[in-house]
């Protein structure tokens, strides 16, 4: 793996989180950051984001797993 795409990886957790922790109505957080990710991201980049989360759950904040698992859910 490149360090580019170490980087990268990195700046994906870093924005989710990021998206996180700036969501201005604390209500709802998880499905918030959802509807953010599904609205704003590409599908590679949620594809990313979901591996990164099975990896390295530790890198992430809870509201970002929650709303992992919303998208995951039917």
């Amino acid at each position: 793996m490149t360090d580019d795409t170490v980087m990268a990886r990195h700046r994906l957790v870093a924005m989710a989180n990021q998206i996180a922790a700036n969501v201005p109505n604390r209500d709802a957080v998880a499905e918030q950051v959802a509807q953010h990710i599904q609205q704003f991201w590409t599908p590679p980049m949620r594809r990313e984001l979901q591996t990164l989360a099975e990896n390295e759950p530790d890198t992430f904040d809870v509201a970002v797993l929650n709303a992992l698992a919303l998208e995951r859910s039917p």
